[in-house]
């Protein structure tokens, strides 16, 4: 997954910071660090007692972070590892992974105690709701609130990455397009 890159700056009078992101990292860190102190140094000074609870309170928090952080990575190398077990054709579709391969297969099952694709869309919570009375059919229906809804979460973030990337792809081209017209 790509990551964007942000640059800061800092606009007077207050300590206000705004980051442009750029592929999801600080375009220029060191620009970034300097504008975060700048507007560190213009900004409010806590008393002694409270900073340092302050401190101590985001020095656990960013502890736990790090540490769930571990846990995660060891988790997907652990799935990964189970996964090589299993035939899998899943992770030749573009936005499924091996993670969502292995969350698709466990939420799904066997796929044979589904009777067609329209079962597991169902099964998935991806059908809209049925609204009709004698010839009228509702155009505009909601998705229904039942299925599986870790089902549909691997299924949409899925896509979701999908879309992004072609998006991303498409507007890097019109930019390039328009720059150079």
């Amino acid at each position: 997954m790509r990551r964007k890159a942000a640059s800061c700056k800092v606009s007077p009078p207050g300590p206000e910071v705004s980051c442009k992101l750029i592929s999801g990292r600080f375009a220029d860190p060191e620009a970034a660090a300097k504008a975060i102190q700048a507007a560190a140094k213009g900004s409010y000074r806590l008393p002694k007692t409270v900073n340092d609870s302050v401190n101590q309170a985001m020095s656990v928090s960013i502890a736990a972070m790090r540490a769930l952080e571990s846990q995660i990575k060891t988790l997907d190398k652990a799935i990964e590892q189970q996964f090589e077990i299993i035939p899998n054709t899943l992770t030749s579709i573009p936005g499924i992974g091996k993670v969502y391969s292995a969350g698709i297969i466990a939420e799904i099952g066997d796929i044979n105690r589904f009777q067609s694709q329209a079962s597991v869309a169902k099964y998935a919570g991806l059908v809209w709701t049925q609204h009709q009375s004698g010839e009228f059919e509702a155009q505009h229906t909601q998705l229904i609130k039942s299925g599986s809804r870790f089902l549909r979460y691997y299924l949409l973030e899925a896509t979701n990455s999908v879309l992004v990337g072609y998006f991303f792809r498409k507007f890097s081209l019109i930019a390039f397009l328009t720059s150079h017209h």
